[in-house]
């Protein structure tokens, strides 16, 4: 799925005249491993969600990610939740370069923070099984509400 993502680095090599530089921080072209993973503004709302789900995590690439992501952290329903927020944060990042080229307008960190905090909550309490720990409710909860 990550090759078939039109970044810009493609778009050029598919011979389209555009300007390769990444919308979202100006500083280098735009491939998938900087839109996601090296840009600052990615790399900023890595951070502003680690901070609100008190999680850390630092990946630099998607093989990094990859990595990280098929493996369990603090019991399988932890380790579902966070993989639903970072994948979830991933997906909400590339609306936000597409905005930033066509309205020239890009969300603020804690906004988009709360909106994929938000998401993740109501899918997740969505299928949660009935058999679910309460304390992992609460953690759910606290983390995502």
């Amino acid at each position: 799925m990550w090759r078939r993502l039109q970044t810009k680095d493609i778009l050029v090599k598919y011979g389209i005249g555009i300007d390769d530089v990444c919308p979202l921080c100006q500083l280098t072209t735009e491939t998938v491993e900087h839109l996601f993973f090296r840009c600052p503004y990615s790399h900023m709302c890595f951070r502003a969600l680690c901070k609100k789900i008190d999680h850390s995590i630092t990946v630099s690439s998607l093989s990094e990610f990859s990595s990280w992501i098929s493996k369990p952290v603090r019991g399988r329903t932890r380790s579902q939740v966070l993989q639903c927020c970072f994948v979830n944060l991933i997906y909400h990042i590339w609306p936000q370069c597409n905005s930033t080229i066509w309205k020239k307008v890009i969300m603020l960190l804690d906004k988009l923070v709360d909106v994929v905090r938000s998401q993740c909550y109501w899918r997740i309490v969505g299928v949660l099984p009935s058999k679910t720990s309460q304390r992992d409710r609460d953690w759910i909860s606290t983390i995502l509400n």
